[in-house]
């Protein structure tokens, strides 16, 4: 199969939509190939990773770590509704604080309460109040990495760039 080249004799001669063109033209992407690498790789694999190892891992330390064998599922149930509750009440205030602070900083204040709620998920001895508190310091961690997460997708999209 011929290529491209051998088939129109060079790359200038190949046809070309200038429609296409201006219209692209007026696009330009917000961040650097690195933003956009770090973004991806780094950021929303660890967040939703962080966020999906603690709701599936949260039955075994109930289980096996705290030593708890009945009412596992109350207790999951419970841990996850206050979850939500943080997440509804510190998705607004983490937007604010991103508006102030910037979005790196609250990602790296996001990380540290997520990294400390997993390392207190593990050193409680109860439910409640240990597991219930760790939980809340995760919650409040992950929904900064959520609210980072939805900033950065905002900062890395295409802008329409009025060109007068």
């Amino acid at each position: 199969m011929p290529d491209v080249v051998t088939i129109f004799g060079s790359p200038a001669a190949m046809p070309r939509n200038v429609h296409l063109d201006r219209f692209l033209k007026r696009f330009a992407l917000t961040a650097t190939p690195a933003h956009l690498a770090t973004y991806l790789l780094v950021h929303c694999l660890f967040s939703i990773s962080f966020l999906v190892f603690l709701n599936a891992s949260l039955s075994f330390v109930i289980t096996d770590r705290i030593g708890k064998h009945h009412g596992v599922g109350d207790a999951v149930g419970t841990l996850g509704f206050v979850d939500e509750l943080v997440a509804l009440v510190g998705c607004p205030v983490w937007g604010v604080l991103s508006d102030r602070l910037g979005v790196r900083n609250v990602a790296a204040i996001g990380f540290t309460f997520v990294g400390a709620g997993l390392w207190a998920v593990i050193a409680c001895k109860n439910v409640i109040p240990g597991l219930l508190l760790a939980r809340i310091l995760f919650a409040m961690g992950g929904s900064a990495t959520y609210v980072v997460n939805s900033s950065f997708a905002t900062c890395t999209s295409c802008i329409y760039m009025h060109r007068r």
